[in-house]
């Protein structure tokens, strides 16, 4: 790709490719500053060019940390579209995951959130589906931060519009991480695909291993998308946390009606995680408990140090919390105690200040012990 000629910004480097577009360092000559230039090739076609307009237009609208802000949108020489996002170094999550590295489960958990809280920002304002969550496409800015790189394969769900109008008959998105609605070519795909792609891309940084990644053959790989059984993460990945395989499994069903239904309900879940404690949904089918877990519905309480110490040497996984009684039956026994107590105490004061006349019968007459007389009835 030749570098591109833009008024008013000096290209400085190309960056690695991760989509269908282009992409370059370079300094805004006005304000002194670093930006991100990218454009798709001048030589895709007009629906293309409309697209990718559309969608940067779109992303200017969003206010969100994990979408770098638009600057500008303008043309370069040839009239190819041209993307100014703010520019911010980082380590790709690709570079991260090379020679099948993995991250820990709260580390991919926090990851993993702030993607959804970008994705769920495009898709409540805008409609907005990414349709590929590749590593390749996604940066770990230098304050931790994960951000969205490429939006080459989105595309909006708006009632009435043709869905699969900017893919010119290909299938959007990377193999490993394509739910099987893309694969199929459905027109009704939405926001659910994503949240099945940021389950895959859970299941690569929490495993090591790209969904999938012992076929070699792409096609094959799509396949497997539409009709095989992943093999479970705790495959790879022996340690992963209950919570974490939980959402990793819900967010990868092969029907979209059996995911998350909302990126709200996602957000909860990982927001969980991340905070080590145990989830509230019913866990889904597939999921082995740990050893020395208790119930996803119980809620965690805090524990002695030296009982979590007893317990992370007997294995238990950081989230996992002790067992204790059900507060409903906690709570009645406490009443009862208390009724027995305040029992014991009037029948105590009864017998002290108040002593209670005795009767005896004699010759068809009572006579009481204070002296008194009277006829028997």
């Amino acid at each position: 790709m030749v570098t591109p000629t833009i008024t008013g910004f000096e290209v400085l480097e190309s960056l690695p490719e991760n989509g269908t577009s282009f992409a370059w360092k370079a300094r805004q000559t006005s304000l002194s500053r670093f930006v991100l230039i990218r454009m798709l090739d001048p030589q895709s076609s007009d629906t293309k060019q409309a697209g990718f307009t559309r969608i940067a237009l779109a992303l200017s609208k969003l206010k969100c940390a994990a979408i770098p802000q638009v600057i500008n949108i303008m043309s370069a020489e040839g009239d190819a579209s041209v993307l100014i996002q703010e520019y911010a170094p980082g380590t790709t999550l690709a570079d991260l995951l090379a020679d099948g590295s993995r991250i820990g489960s709260v580390e991919a958990a926090q990851c993993g959130l702030e993607i959804a809280k970008g994705l769920s920002e495009a898709w409540n304002r805008m409609k907005l589906v990414l349709r590929n969550l590749a590593p390749e496409g996604i940066e770990i800015a230098p304050d931790g931060t994960a951000r969205l790189m490429c939006f080459d394969s989105a595309t909006f769900a708006v009632p009435g519009e043709d869905r699969l109008l900017y893919d010119e008959g290909f299938a959007a998105g990377s193999p490993s991480y394509m739910s099987p609605e893309q694969v199929a070519g459905s027109p009704a795909v939405d926001f659910r695909a994503d949240i099945y792609g940021l389950g895959a891309l859970l299941y690569h940084l929490a495993t090591g291993v790209r969904p999938f990644g012992h076929v070699a053959d792409l096609a094959e790989v799509m396949q497997c998308q539409e009709s095989a059984t992943l093999p479970s993460p705790r495959t790879f990945a022996p340690k992963l946390s209950v919570g974490l395989e939980s959402v990793i499994v819900r967010c990868m069903k092969k029907s979209p009606a059996a995911r998350y239904a909302s990126w709200k309900e996602l957000i909860e879940d990982l927001t969980l995680v991340t905070q080590g404690k145990a989830l509230h949904r019913k866990m889904p089918a597939g999921v082995a408990q740990a050893p020395g877990t208790v119930a996803m519905s119980i809620q965690p309480r805090s524990l002695s140090k030296d009982m979590r110490k007893r317990q992370l040497d007997a294995g238990v996984p950081e989230e996992i919390k002790a067992p204790h009684m059900h507060g409903g039956i906690a709570f009645a026994l406490w009443i009862l105690l208390v009724i027995g107590l305040v029992a014991l105490g009037v029948y105590r004061w009864r017998h002290t200040f108040y002593e209670f006349p005795s009767i005896e019968i004699e010759d068809e007459s009572f006579i009481m012990k204070n002296g008194e007389e009277g006829e028997a009835e």
